[in-house]
């Protein structure tokens, strides 16, 4: 063993109290001067980031260094890691008291057994006194500098800002402060920052990292670590808006539905719409509440009215389709009029008889002539006759030619609503559907190159 491993290696005078930072004053000008402590960080890892929380976990070593000019060093080495403190000795000592402003209790740096104390030995040595028996070699306190280093795993306050969701880039720090009575005796310094974690996380890219002041033009307010994160928008892509285009592809498909397929075409746009808005309550409930409306908002609300107004659209058109064929049965003067409907996914023919034309001559009021004969069924398959529903057919009687004008104008108007409505459907909604997907697309992407110039440009 070495004969200086029982040697102390700090000398204290009497009067050294641990909880006074060692500034220097002058009594001729009664001036102050704050210890200058200088301080590096390294980000080890971004362990967890909580959005619905507005936290995010890091682990990190903050490493501190000042000088004492109230202690003096005994046969230091050049190693530095030979020159380590023991715990006691770590005690003994005044060490910055940094708070950590964004953590929920204001945490703060102190020293412990967990921390790392050495002495960096710069200035020159003195040798001792005569009178010690050992000789020793001494340094002063104000030429060397002690370097604090301690790991520490925290979790910080962050303001999400969700505006652009998920285009968004998320800015969060590390807030450094000193206690407002210290102020004016401890100085804080910015020096040096290392990434030594990964910065592609799960869901976000580490884009920037900086250590500065909080305030540039007064920088008692302390210092922060910046760290900026670009959302990944992958997942956004496959949970979300894959999904809900593929939906919309489905919706539009009921436009080439056959129009006795009306209620098939209400029931998809329906289940589509139950399932769009089924999206939006999960992806809201996995986000923080907000008072603001989201960019992911405004794509699964138009994705939302998108079978919403089909659902109007199919039922215009049906309604004018019907109020046509009751206008054409009206001005017919056949007995028995054919049509087509849709009877449990099969084409059926109804034919409506008038009862007038009975050979007994007699009204019925059953109402039992609906003659339901299924296309391709076969003659003897009497479980797929249905009894005849007789409907009394009413007969046009002679009135006014404008009436007859008035009629045939409404006829015709009706016709032209319904060709337009068609067209919108078969033309305009997927018209809408691009222009707003191309729009949304363009302003998102915009506005994330956007912000990342301006974060390039502040930091």
């Amino acid at each position: 063993e070495s004969d200086e491993d029982n040697c102390q290696m700090i000398y204290q005078k009497e009067n050294y109290k641990k909880t006074v930072a060692p500034f220097l004053y002058d009594p001729e000008t009664k001036i102050s001067t704050p210890v200058n402590v200088v301080v590096s960080f390294v980000i080890e890892d971004i362990l967890k980031i909580e959005e619905i929380d507005h936290v995010y976990t890091l682990k990190f070593s903050i490493l501190l260094e000042w000088y004492d000019f109230r202690l003096t060093y005994y046969n230091l080495k050049k190693d530095t890691t030979a020159n380590a403190l023991t715990t006691p000795e770590v005690e003994k000592l005044w060490i910055p008291f940094v708070v950590f402003e964004n953590t929920e209790k204001n945490e703060a740096v102190m020293g412990d057994s967990r921390s790392e104390v050495n002495i960096q030995r710069e200035g020159n040595s003195t040798k001792s006194s005569r009178s010690l028996v050992e000789e020793i070699n001494m340094y002063k306190g104000l030429e060397n500098k002690i370097k604090f280093e301690q790991v520490y795993t925290k979790t910080f306050k962050c303001e999400y800002q969700l505006q652009l969701y998920p285009f968004d880039t998320q800015t969060c720090n590390v807030r450094m402060l000193i206690r407002r009575f210290e102020k004016s005796k401890i100085d804080l310094t910015p020096n040096e920052i290392f990434m030594e974690g990964d910065t592609v996380l799960t869901q976000y890219l580490v884009s920037y990292w900086n250590l500065e002041y909080i305030n540039r033009t007064e920088k008692t307010d302390g210092i922060q670590l910046v760290v900026v994160m670009k959302r990944r928008i992958m997942n956004a892509l496959l949970t979300t808006y894959l999904p809900s285009l593929l939906i919309l592809i489905m919706v539009y498909c009921t436009n080439f539905f056959k129009p006795f397929f009306f209620e098939a075409s209400v029931t998809v746009n329906l289940t589509s719409l139950l399932v769009l808005v089924t999206l939006f309550v999960n992806l809201s409930g996995s986000l923080p509440p907000t008072s603001y409306i989201k960019n992911i908002d405004v794509y699964l609300i138009f994705c939302m009215l998108v079978p919403f107004f089909e659902v109007l659209l199919h039922t215009y058109i049906d309604y004018l389709r019907n109020q046509e064929e009751s206008s054409e049965e009206g001005d017919s003067g056949n007995s028995k009029k054919k049509r087509l409907i849709n009877r449990h996914g099969r084409t059926m023919e109804v034919i409506d008889e008038d009862p007038d034309n009975d050979e007994e001559g007699k009204w019925d009021c059953s109402w039992t002539s609906l003659i339901l004969r299924g296309v391709g069924l076969s003659a003897e398959n009497k479980m797929s006759k249905v009894r005849p529903l007789f409907v009394k057919s009413v007969s046009s009687t002679p009135g006014k030619d404008t009436d007859a004008m008035a009629e045939k104008e409404e006829g015709r108007s009706r016709q032209r609503r319904m060709i337009v409505c068609r067209r919108f459907a078969l033309y305009g909604v997927p018209l809408v559907i691009c222009f707003f997907h191309g729009l949304y697309w363009i302003i998102g992407m915009n506005h994330n190159i956007a912000l990342m110039e301006e974060v390039r440009d502040k930091y």
